[in-house]
């Protein structure tokens, strides 16, 4: 089923997200099935339980290649229960990132370039997996969510959010960043378009 999505304000998605304790339970695997129905209808990459009003330990992600990652290894949405970043390393890696429950903008968000995870499968198995680049960007920001974090609490100043609209025609946004602060006025990575 398709579920609403919670939208920045809403306190569901800055409140603690509890421990998955039964997996087998009904409504835990409805709740996934649930999440891959919503993400897959908004053909996204990512959603977390709080983003579906249920404060909970899960995420699903999808991987793909895309014009910026051709190389990204695809994978099927995925859930990742009660799932944990095992490391981080010190290199960054920064894109326009946009959340479906802060519809209408994006900001420039530096993230880990590459992640070790772990986490427990629908199943109940217990799996570690390296994410790189795109997937790691993915699992982060999604992550976050089950701290009561959004991407907005993550970016380095406004200078760094723009509107979703003023993304779409600036192709030279369409880009990913190595270094931070990028160069540019305000260290912002673009200029205004006044």
């Amino acid at each position: 089923m398709v579920r609403d999505i919670a939208q920045l304000g809403e306190g569901v998605l800055r409140g603690p997200c509890h421990t998955v304790e039964d997996f087998d339970a009904p409504d835990v695997q409805q709740l996934v099935d649930d999440l891959i129905d919503t993400l897959t209808s908004r053909n996204g990459l990512g959603l977390a339980a709080p983003q579906v009003f249920r404060p909970l330990r899960i995420l699903v992600a999808c991987f793909r290649p895309t014009p910026r990652f051709p190389d990204t290894e695809a994978m099927p949405t995925t859930a990742f229960i009660n799932p944990q970043i095992l490391a981080r390393s010190d290199a960054q890696i920064g894109m326009w990132e946009m959340c479906y429950s802060v519809p209408g903008i994006r900001g420039l968000v530096p993230r880990s370039r590459e992640i070790g995870v772990e986490f427990t499968t629908r199943e109940g198995l217990v799996k570690t997996r390296v994410l790189r680049d795109l997937p790691a960007v993915i699992f982060q920001h999604e992550f976050d969510h089950l701290q009561g974090l959004l991407y907005l609490d993550r970016i380095r100043n406004t200078q760094d959010l723009i509107a979703g609209s003023v993304f779409t025609e600036r192709d030279d946004l369409h880009r990913v960043y190595d270094t931070f602060p990028v160069p540019g006025s305000h260290d912002s990575p673009f200029t205004s378009p006044r």
